[in-house]
């Protein structure tokens, strides 16, 4: 979680969704 908020907040809703989807 921290990585993704070093990325972007946009890549963190990315992932998430990807998570959830996955």
């Amino acid at each position: 979680m921290i990585a993704a908020q070093s990325i972007g907040e946009p890549t963190t809703q990315l992932t998430m969704d990807t998570f959830h989807t996955g």
